[in-house]
């Protein structure tokens, strides 16, 4: 008989020292004597919560007891009564089961631990939601215009499309010594028709050209856009261009000296037409001779 008193007494005695060490133990997730984050009535986290979320050991006055020694005897009790443990857990349920997810810990949806409303949650990342009517830049948002590329001040010239082009030269063509009498009855019956009244083919004008460009280059250039007929020799071995005939003109039709020369600003070059590059300002002269240039001053 005292050995079953003996026995009930030490049980008694561990279960104290049991809940007492769980009472006074570090909890789980709130540190040593930390606060329930839920406001919950739970001990420790190894006898009240098994592991329930939100809840970790706390002291007697966050768990609504006066004195550690009033939480004992409560501990106690319900030790003693299965039935009063299990409602106890039920209520604590309630109470902060919840805590981990509506507007309890800082991790959970409606917290408010980004400074937002109630029922929002930050981005990942860490940073605030944007607030309603906020612009995030989403696509087929209107984009504001982009100002003009080179403004140009109210009044300025419009810039040119080519500059290069703006160089001017100018040209004459004409066949006058065939005119002469002379040269005149040594002219092929068949070129007759085809030699103006005045023996100009093209009159004097003033015409734009790109750097770079050659003497062949305007004349073949103006020729077509006059319409007027115009064969040459190409040589591109040499980048030479020799001129045949012009409006229908050959050399050799008014004897076996004629055919056709060019002058730069009066100056005959004794170089082919392809090789000579443009100047500003060059006055480009075609002549149909009839004794091999000297009717021009020439000495070949």
């Amino acid at each position: 008989m005292k050995t079953k008193i003996t026995i009930t007494v030490v049980v008694a005695i561990a279960l104290v020292a049991v809940a007492a060490f769980w009472h006074l133990g570090p909890g789980s997730e709130g540190g040593e004597g930390g606060a329930n984050t839920g406001g919950g009535i739970s001990v420790s986290d190894g006898f009240w919560n098994q592991g329930s979320p939100g809840r970790s050991a706390g002291s007697a006055a966050v768990n609504g007891y006066a004195t550690p020694e009033e939480e004992r005897a409560a501990v106690k009790d319900l030790q003693l009564d299965p039935d009063k443990l299990k409602a106890a857990n039920n209520a604590g349920d309630k109470a902060v089961g919840n805590a981990g997810s509506i507007g309890g810990n800082s991790s959970g949806i409606g917290s408010n631990s980004s400074g937002g409303p109630s029922g929002t949650r930050p981005p990942s990342g860490g940073q605030p939601a944007p607030a309603p009517g906020t612009d995030t830049g989403s696509p087929g948002d209107p984009k504001a215009p982009e100002p003009p590329q080179n403004p140009q001040p109210p009044g300025a010239p419009e810039t040119p499309e080519n500059p290069q082009a703006q160089s001017t030269c100018t040209i004459y063509i004409e066949c006058t010594k065939v005119l002469i009498p002379d040269n005149w009855k040594n002219l092929k019956q068949s070129k007759v028709p085809v030699v103006p009244a005045d023996g100009v083919i093209l009159a004097k004008r003033t015409v734009s050209f790109s750097e770079g460009e050659s003497v062949f280059d305007l004349l073949l250039r103006e020729t077509k856009n006059n319409r007027i007929h115009m064969e040459f020799v190409s040589t591109p071995a040499y980048n030479s261009a020799y001129i045949k005939g012009i409006a229908n003109i050959y050399e050799f039709d008014c004897g076996n000296l004629s055919g056709w020369i060019y002058s730069v600003n009066g100056l005959f070059p004794n170089y082919g037409c392809s090789q000579y590059q443009l100047q500003e300002g060059d006055t480009v002269e075609w002549h149909f001779t009839c004794d091999l240039g000297q009717d021009f001053g020439l000495n070949f």
